[in-house]
């Protein structure tokens, strides 16, 4: 898997990823998965439970949908591998 990538949804809407930002000894640091909606932006987490992006832009239901489909992706990207 490539370290940065980018999945579109509808009108607009991007989430990007990147395990750079990933640090599995604390989880709180970084943001590996980012919601866009033009300059507009939010952790996956807030987008997904606030519906919305930037405080103040509400996310379509198409939109909220959409990230709700890739739920079980971000968390498995974001869960760090065990052997």
């Amino acid at each position: 898997m490539k370290n940065r990538f980018t999945k579109h949804g509808p009108n607009g809407l991007r989430v990007e990823f990147d395990a750079n930002e990933i640090f599995p000894n604390d989880p709180g640091q970084g943001t590996p998965v980012l919601v866009c909606l033009g300059r507009e932006t939010a952790s996956f987490c807030c987008a997904i439970n606030e519906g919305e992006v930037g405080g103040s832009i509400r996310l379509s239901p198409a939109q909220i949908a959409f990230l709700e489909s890739l739920e079980e992706f971000v968390w498995d990207f974001t869960s760090p591998v065990t052997a």
